[in-house]
């Protein structure tokens, strides 16, 4: 063998041993790449979904002060505050319904009217309670508000466990590529 050939020949297969790990490498870094994206959008998810079942909450909680006497000197006050965080439920609703999966068919196509029962149901509560008539606004409160919020409030909540079992399993795929990573 030449002694060009003896030189040649194991640099060129070391260079060819690095261009594997470097391209092994590019790989593993793509593959984090998109495990961290996903779990990033499902963070969003998640937080998006909580704000608006913070959102419900806090609406139905100053209806409910609507419907009482006692709260009747803030009760403009209250309205407001119910009317203002009802547009923001629905725009976090509808924010959070072009966030997830269209698979999710559920989330994406119910959630927004789900939310918008409640809203609804709490307005007829508000009025009431604004006119005075607080027997009728409790009677709403539980009659019609209470039923629509359960409902959408089963679907928030299944759609809020599924999302923290996704990012306990994001974490593993990640643990599971760093230790990849290091092997290789």
């Amino acid at each position: 063998m030449r002694l060009g050939a003896k030189v040649t020949l194991p640099t060129f297969a070391v260079s060819i041993a690095l261009l594997i790990v470097g391209a092994s490498a590019v790989y593993l870094q793509g593959a984090v790449v998109v495990v961290n994206e996903r779990a990033a959008l499902l963070s969003a998810e998640t937080i998006e979904a909580s704000d608006v079942r913070a959102l419900s909450r806090a609406v139905q909680r100053d209806a409910l002060k609507l419907s009482v006497p006692a709260w009747s000197e803030e009760k403009d006050k209250l309205a407001g505050k119910v009317e203002t965080r009802s547009q923001e439920l629905l725009a976090r609703a509808a924010k959070l319904a072009a966030l997830v999966d269209r698979a999710d068919a559920e989330m994406s196509t119910h959630f927004v009217a789900l939310q918008r029962d409640v809203v609804d149901a709490v307005g007829r509560a508000k009025a009431a309670g604004l006119a005075g008539r607080y027997a009728e606004a409790t009677e709403i409160l539980k009659s019609q508000v209470q039923p629509a919020e359960r409902a959408a409030s089963k679907l928030t909540d299944g759609f809020i466990e599924r999302s923290e079992r996704d990012a306990a399993a994001l974490a593993a795929e990640a643990r599971r590529i760093d230790r990849g990573a290091r092997a290789a």
